[in-house]
Parts: C-alpha cells; structure tokens; sequence
C-alpha cells in the first residue's frame, strides 16, 4: 500500500532515558500496556516548558484507510510532576474526523482527549488508551501534553503508541458500455442509423468511483455475430470522446502498458486492461465495427 510517514514535533525537550530505550522518540518495549510477552512501541518522552507544550505526531498514510485503531500506553498523572492529556484527531482529504476514544483505570475522556488521573505503571494497562477510527482517514495526529492538573511547569513524563491496525482501503469500479453510429449508406441530413454497412462505434468506459486507486482494471465485450469488427480501430483514453492512443489488435508490445493495452480476439472479443485507475478517474476504451 506504500509508505507510512511519521513527522514528530515538540515544543519542550526529547528525554534521554536509559529505561526507556535511550534517546526519545524511539522504538522499544518498556512501555507494555500490560501486553505479555512485551512488544516495541513508540515512546515519547518529554520535559513540556509549560502545560500548553505539546508533543505532536502527525501519521500520513499511504492512501485512504477506511478505518483505524490503536492503543496508546501510559497515560497517567503524577500530583506535582505532571497531568497527561492526550488530543487525536484525524484527516479524511483535509477535514477533521473525531475518533472514539475508550479510556484505562488511570485516565478518562472527555471528546477527543483523555485525561490522566491516577497513577499507572509503564508496564500496567491502567494507563492505556485506545483509539479507534471508525471511518475514512488518511492521516492522524496525536497531541500529547498536559491538562489543567498538571503543575505550570511539569516534569519528566512520557507515553508510547503502540501498533496501528487499519481497515483495508477498497474501493468500486463501474463499468459502462456506449454506442453510437458514425458512418451509414442513408443520406438523411445528421442522422445514422444501425443499418447494414453502417460503421459503429463502442465505448468501454470504467469510472473508479471511490476514494482509493484500484488494480488490474480488465474489461472484455464479446462482438455478436452480426457485426464485423474493424481492422485497427481500437483507441484508449480517460473518456470516450477523447480516447485517440492507438492501440494495436494483438496482446504484446509497448502499446500494452501506455499506460493502457487491448487487443482483438479472433472470433470476436475485445479485451482491455490497466495496471490501475487513480480514484475518481475513468478509463475509456473505443474500437469501430460493421453492421452485416
């Protein structure tokens, strides 16, 4: 599906802690979130200059996920040291989607954010979190800081993500056929009619309507037996008034992937195919043939 991008940001200090696997933010196993045997997560330590300080993560996904859920370890209290608050919102093309939070022993939720309220050990589930997305997203962003508990200046505190599933992007692909006549032997001003020797166009079109691209896009029409497919007249485009590349009648060559290929099938069938088919796009197809 791609690459996922991680953009960290903070207004305070990145904690060098031993326990923590070092320097911050990094990938270790202290934080568990009682989960046996203990598995990696993203630690984020942090020193905040004030309670308006915040670590940000912002998630950018590959493509449109249609859904989301992970768990967040560690988010707690400590009275005189600090009070977490973690904020998560999401992206679906630039416009805000609001998770379901579902809180742990140590904190609780108001929205968007959970509050840490008690105390809870690195390797307790009472600090945990999860977040849950419950529609299309295609990036997150988690705000970690503190809320009003916290004293002006808080302390050494910290939390980890842990691993992110994700609704599998899909996506639906309409297939269209259209037909007209462009050339007949009935001489009656701009009118065509399916008349024998009349010379008729078809137009294979596909439209990806959905959020995400799709693959291997095929279509297949299968002539009937009163027409003669014309020798040579298969075009392809991204609609049927403008598809003019050329592609040859056989299955091989450059012409194949440009980025589309179709081909003529002795006996009558025409079959086209794409690698892909960008979301919201279409991708048309035309080839001619004679009325017996």
């Amino acid at each position: 599906l791609g690459d996922i991008e991680f953009l960290l940001d903070n207004d305070g200090a990145w904690l060098n802690n031993a326990t923590f696997g070092g320097q911050s933010p990094t990938r270790q196993n202290a934080f568990t979130g009682g989960v046996a045997p203990a598995q990696f997560s993203l630690a984020q330590v942090v020193n905040q200059p004030n309670r308006s300080g915040r670590a940000t993560t912002t998630i950018t996904l590959p493509q449109i996920m249609k859904g989301a859920q992970f768990r967040i370890f560690d988010i707690d209290s400590n009275d005189g040291q600090f009070a977490d608050l973690v904020t998560i919102e999401g992206r679906y093309r630039g416009s805000t989607v609001v998770p379901i939070l579902t809180n742990g022993v140590a904190n609780y939720v108001i929205g968007n954010s959970a509050y840490g309220d008690g105390a809870s050990d690195n390797n307790s589930a009472n600090g945990n979190v999860v977040v849950t997305f419950d529609r299309a997203i295609d990036q997150i962003i988690v705000m970690y800081g503190n809320h009003s508990a916290a004293p002006a200046n808080p302390g050494q505190q910290g939390m980890a993500l842990h691993d992110i599933m994700f609704c599998r992007p899909d996506t639906t692909v309409v297939a269209s056929k259209f037909s007209r006549v462009v050339d007949d032997s009935v001489a009656d001003g701009d009118v065509e009619f399916n008349t024998p020797g009349a010379i008729v166009e078809y137009c294979l079109l596909a439209h990806n309507t959905g959020d995400t691209a799709a693959s291997d896009i095929r279509m297949a029409d299968a002539l009937p037996s009163n027409v003669t497919y014309v020798t040579g007249s298969i075009r392809s485009g991204t609609t049927c008034a403008n598809a003019t590349t050329v592609e040859d009648d056989d299955g091989s060559g450059a012409d194949e992937g440009d980025p589309a290929g179709a081909q003529y099938v002795p006996g009558g069938e025409i079959r086209t195919s794409a690698a892909s088919l960008a979301a919201e796009s279409t991708l048309a197809f035309t080839f001619r043939a004679t009325i017996n």
